[in-house]
């Protein structure tokens, strides 16, 4: 073996320590929080980072090349979070499902929010895992570095991704905050609105989540995580 194979091989060992010490790392994480009955919001939470994780280094060593062992790894990594994959783990399999059937609506493009681009001005700004979106909501009804003219964009956006998601419950949330934080309530953006949007910033469902407080969202997240049969 040439000398610059055999430093290929031994980067390719020390990549898949990593690798292997990162899943267990994650993997104790989201076990531990399912074992302990922690609040839904921190188990779906670390049930979407963990599936998203294994679905992109699924994507990553599906490329890798044949010659730095790239069809062991593939074997050895691909869909760890699917009951089909050769090398799954449960608590894998279970974060997978949970994404699947609960989480993957909810954090799915947020295409809209591009045109805002005052959110662009700093990370804190940045959305959180969905559905979560109250503190993010009033953080953009308070924040100093955005003006009224910058938050009307934000609502018209949240307005247009209910529009096209209808089920997504985060989009709501995160009016719902902004609601609450600004005098005069999401009616004080309207005349700012473009017309396709403005009749339906007070009605229909923004209207029942305005009603829904940040601690009945949780209990009825709860639910529905507990819901699941296959969990319970």
């Amino acid at each position: 073996m040439s000398v610059g194979a055999e430093e290929g091989r031994v980067r390719v060992v020390r990549a898949g320590a990593r690798i292997d010490a990162e899943l267990d790392r994650e993997e104790r994480l989201f076990a531990a929080a399912v074992a302990c009955g922690a609040p839904a919001r921190t188990r779906l939470s670390l049930a979407t980072a963990l599936a998203h994780n294994l679905g992109d280094l699924s994507r990553v060593v599906d490329a890798w090349p044949k010659a730095v062992a790239g069809h062991d790894y593939r074997a050895r990594y691909s869909r760890l979070g699917h009951a089909d994959g050769a090398h799954h783990r449960p608590a894998f399999v279970l974060a997978g499902e949970l994404n699947r059937d609960i989480m993957a609506l909810e954090n799915h493009r947020f295409l809209a929010l591009r045109k805002p681009r005052a959110l662009r001005r700093s990370r804190d700004l940045l959305l959180p895992v969905g559905p979560w979106f109250d503190d993010w909501g009033e953080l953009i009804g308070r924040s100093t570095l955005l003006d009224d003219r910058d938050r009307a964009e934000v609502v018209s956006a949240l307005i247009e991704l209910h529009l096209s998601s209808p089920r997504q419950e985060g989009c709501l949330r995160a009016l719902a905050g902004i609601h609450r934080t600004t005098r005069g309530g999401l009616a004080s953006y309207v005349p700012e609105l473009p017309a396709r949007v403005r009749k339906e910033a007070l009605r229909g469902r923004i209207r029942e989540a305005i009603d829904v407080s940040p601690e009945h969202f949780e209990a009825r997240m709860e639910k529905r995580l507990l819901a699941r049969a296959w969990y319970a």
